[in-house]
């Protein structure tokens, strides 16, 4: 007996994390016994956590205010993100239509690494992300340095 190449075929997107059954049933034909089986699917994360576009970096200015901002996709994610300068909490915010921002203002020069830390929600796994930020020093700091040294 020949066989024939299978032609069933679907596409689904899970809404939540969690163990998903799938049961696929065919009802059989003429030729054909029909049968079912079933299988488990595990959704781990249904979210990701982005910071600027493209993946640049932040830039800010030491001692400035400066607003960081990142956006989770996902399934209407609500919640909260917290950005973290190593283990220093620098601010919590609350999602709106997905994006969360603060006003941070770091002091010490160079480059941070920047952790933004999603809570997640009943339809969206709780997840991570890093970014980093580049904080330089400010024009008007820079001018009374170049001042004093050329005086010198």
């Amino acid at each position: 007996m020949a066989r024939s190449t299978p032609k069933g075929l679907f596409t689904t997107t899970f809404k939540t994390i969690g163990a998903h059954t799938l049961t696929v049933t065919y009802s059989g034909d003429s030729a054909n016994v029909g049968s079912s089986t079933s299988a488990v699917v595990t959704v781990l994360s249904a979210t990701t956590i982005s910071g600027p576009a493209g993946g640049a970096d932040w830039k800010a200015q030491g001692g400035k205010p400066s607003a960081l901002s990142a956006t989770v996709n996902g399934d209407s994610p609500t919640g909260t993100l917290s950005f973290y300068d190593g283990t220093t909490l620098l601010g919590t915010a609350t999602l709106v239509s997905g994006v969360g921002s603060i006003s941070a203002t770091i002091t010490t020069l160079g480059t941070h690494t920047i952790t933004v830390v999603y809570s997640g929600d009943a339809n969206n796994a709780a997840g991570s992300a890093t970014v980093t930020l580049i904080v330089t020093l400010a024009p008007e700091k820079l001018i009374p340095i170049l001042t004093q040294l050329l005086d010198d």
